[in-house]
């Protein structure tokens, strides 16, 4: 019986390796690939940092760009940086988060030459990260705290009925911004194709949490540490107002990207299962503090800061962002009947498991012939 079972483990291993070869190899190597965008292009919260980078970009050198160049064998321009807006791209520089700067516009790393760009952006544009600050609250059973009088969110930014200033925004001021910057990339990067990735679910709908998640950012030695990390400080009804909007801002970006050629890439779906309220299996980061000033941006208490990455991608996040954009890359009608090319060096994944299984196979054969030779004990049990 072990004969047979290695046979079939050899036979099964060299299966293995042979369709593995060409899995992404239709995507040419050494393209010429610029990453463009804001904090959760730049992998906000993970460290280490790009060397060399500016000061308050955040710019991680494990963020999404970076994995699909590696995986794809691009050759990357990173010029992602927390806290851009689309104006930063085309029209001003930035100053980032610690003052330095203004940089130069993001756009400048485009030419006739770029073959492929990724961009996520937009989320500044409409203010997201001040909402979700207006949203946070110490307590369940009290008010958020930068929308004092309301009992949520949703009751502040909608005073009259059928208006909601937030959406309002997104029709009249957003959308606009992501109009002309789509234009910007498409006329300085004529030859490029582009893929423009949605921002993934942060937030848990009312089916996935009806009662939500709330957890205090408020230790018990506050304002001592140690301070709770990934908190979620937000009643159930902020939770899913937070939701809402986000997935409208997925949904003009969907749809004004596809308007103007671009590949959209849906992190949405994908990531429905992994919000603010899905514990050890989130992919964001909840809000922490620390005290130290390396790892964190002050608050109006003194040496206490909002620690980095909170409300953004943690690393199993940014794995499903690269993923996500790398088989778009990869599935991209120009690569898709390409012929495969394999890498010039190195074996392939598909091949390094392949092979290990023969060499498990042929152990099995040799330790079968063995034992036929052997007097057999008793079986234990």
């Amino acid at each position: 019986m072990l004969k047979r079972i290695g046979v079939v483990f050899i036979i099964g291993g060299l299966a293995l390796a042979a369709p593995a070869a060409p899995a992404v190899a239709a995507v040419p190597q050494g393209l010429e690939y610029v990453a463009l965008g804001d904090s959760y292009s730049a992998g906000f919260g993970l460290l280490p940092l790009v060397p060399g980078s500016p000061d308050g970009c955040y710019r991680a050198e494990n963020n999404y760009p970076h994995r699909i160049a590696e995986e794809l064998g691009f050759e990357l321009t990173d010029v992602t940086c927390s806290g851009a807006v689309t104006a930063n791209i085309d029209l001003t520089g930035q100053v980032t988060m610690n003052g330095v700067g203004p940089l130069p516009l993001q756009g400048d790393a485009l030419s006739e030459t770029t073959d492929i760009v990724t961009l996520t952006i937009g989320g500044n544009d409409l203010d997201f990260a001040t909402v979700a600050e207006k949203c946070i609250r110490l307590a369940p059973d009290e008010g958020p705290l930068g929308t004092p009088g309301f009992d949520n969110c949703r009751d502040y930014y909608n005073p009259l009925p059928d208006v909601d200033l937030l959406i309002d925004d997104l029709d009249w001021t957003v959308i606009p911004a992501l109009d002309r910057v789509y234009a910007y990339i498409a006329q300085k990067a004529p030859n490029a194709k582009v893929f423009v990735l949605g921002y993934p679910t942060i937030a848990p709908d009312a089916a996935t949490a009806p009662h939500g998640c709330f957890s205090s950012p408020i230790g018990e030695n506050w304002p001592n540490p140690p301070y709770p990390q990934d908190t979620v400080p937000y009643g159930t009804e902020d939770l899913w107002y937070l939701h809402h909007i986000e997935n409208q801002l997925d949904k003009a970006i969907q749809a004004h990207a596809r308007a103007h050629g671009f590949t959209y890439v849906n992190t949405w779906t994908g990531t429905a299962e992994n919000t603010l309220c899905a514990g050890e299996h989130s992919g964001i980061f909840g809000i922490g503090f620390t005290d130290d000033p390396s790892d964190g941006q002050p608050l109006p208490i003194p040496d206490i800061y909002v620690k980095l990455g909170a409300l953004h991608p943690n690393e199993k996040g940014v794995d499903t962002l690269a993923t996500a954009a790398a088989a778009a890359i990869a599935a991209h009608a120009d690569f898709a009947d390409a012929p495969p090319t394999l890498p010039a060096t190195g074996p392939q994944p598909g091949m390094t498991i392949g092979l290990g299984a023969a060499l498990v196979g042929l152990g099995l054969v040799v330790l079968g012939v063995l034992r036929r030779r052997a007097p057999r004990p008793a079986d234990l049990r």
